[in-house]
Parts: C-alpha cells; structure tokens; sequence
C-alpha cells in the first residue's frame, strides 16, 4: 500500500472513531414563561365598538369581493368571445 493511501484509510477511521464517540447534547424543553399567552382574537367585521374601523374594514372586503367579481366575470366573457 502507498503512503497516501495509507494515511486516507487512517483519517478516514479517525473520523468515524469521533463520530461514534460523540456526545449527544441535550437541549431543555421549552417551558412557557408568563409572556407566552394564547392569543384568541376575533376579526368582526360588524364590531360596534370602533364604528369607523368597522366601516372601513367591511368596505376594504366588499371592494376586494367586487374586484374579483369583475376580474371573474371579465375572464369568463373573454373566453366566450
């Protein structure tokens, strides 16, 4: 056998020694501090707690509803003609 060789079989080894000699690292669990809370919000659209908020948001969803009512209807028409 060459030198080379050799020395490639033996590092070769070496790094599998090390790898089979390696320690596994244990890592804590995550634990919930107080910060950590569920949020559960709701998005009403009809909230009469903020009257302007409301409006603008149900406005917001009706004019992208319209949008791609038109953009639908436009589509369809154009694969008719």
């Amino acid at each position: 056998m060459s030198s080379e060789l050799q020395k490639f079989i033996e590092t070769s080894i070496n790094k599998r020694e090390k790898l089979l000699n390696a320690e596994v690292i244990s890592f804590p669990s995550e634990t919930k501090t107080e910060n950590q809370t569920k949020l559960v919000t709701h998005w009403k659209l009809y909230d009469k707690s903020n009257a302007q908020e409301t409006g603008d948001q149900l406005k917001a969803v009706i004019g992208i509803c319209f949008m791609f009512s038109v953009l639908l209807l436009l589509g369809l028409y154009s694969n008719l003609i």
